[in-house]
């Protein structure tokens, strides 16, 4: 019974989630839209004297998008707030960096024999460790 009780809850709240809308709401029409035409990052972080971001405050931007309406072609602008990327994105962004360096390494060694050989030995001083 309880089985039952709780596979229709979940059933409940799966559908609520679902029926949630999504997109940018057009300010004549009142139609979704999840289409955007352009974007423009907009940054609020602190700034040095030079210009450069200072880097004792957190990064604070968002993103402008404009979209138009696919009902009454409306164009509107809308701001969609940028989520921080967590653990999971950085060590995946980290992954794709290091396999594009080490093919850089191994097509780099295939061309020239003298890197080909320098690679070997700082391998081999790896392996040491």
């Amino acid at each position: 019974m309880d089985i039952i009780i709780g596979g229709i809850v979940l059933l409940i709240v799966s559908i609520l989630i679902l029926s949630m809308p999504k997109g940018y709401k057009c300010s004549k029409c009142g139609t979704r839209t999840q289409k955007i035409q352009s974007t423009k990052t907009i940054d609020l972080t602190k700034q040095k004297k030079d210009g450069s971001n200072d880097r004792r405050y957190k990064d604070k931007y968002y993103d402008r998008v404009t979209i138009e309406c696919k009902k009454c072609k409306n164009v509107f602008e809308a701001v969609k707030i940028k989520k921080e990327k967590d653990a999971a994105e950085w060590h995946k962004e980290g992954d794709e960096l290091a396999d594009k360096i080490a093919k850089h390494m191994r097509d780099k060694a295939k061309k020239n024999p003298e890197y080909a050989k320098s690679m070997k030995e700082v391998q081999k001083f790896i392996d040491e460790e």
